[in-house]
């Protein structure tokens, strides 16, 4: 009797946790497509309209970040402030997918 109320007691907190989401996992998955669609639709068309973003034979990661510093370059240049910020965007979703993955790794290996 007292293995099965174990074993219950294990299965409910197993469904409990499972339902529960990490914010932080929630944040470092939804920042790849974010970043992704930021240098798509905003950074890769900016830097090729202004004589940047060639990169043949560069992966997707190179790419991005060649358009991002050419995007950037150009639109302190030119005052494009709404430009600065995508560049702002791209740069702090990049940055926080790996400290944020970094941090979950350093937290379950303390738990």
């Amino acid at each position: 009797s007292s293995s099965r109320s174990t074993t219950v007691r294990f299965a409910k907190n197993a469904v409990a946790g499972h339902r529960q989401h990490d914010p932080m996992a929630i944040i470092a998955i939804l920042s790849i497509p974010a970043s992704l669609l930021i240098w798509f639709l905003v950074l890769r068309p900016y830097a090729r309209s202004h004589g940047g973003g060639h990169t043949p034979g560069a992966n997707i990661a190179i790419t991005a970040w060649v358009d991002w510093q050419h995007a950037k370059e150009t639109a302190k240049a030119r005052q494009d402030r709404n430009i600065v910020w995508m560049c702002r965007w791209f740069l702090a979703l990049s940055l926080a997918t790996p400290a944020i993955f970094l941090l979950m790794i350093i937290r379950a290996a303390a738990d």
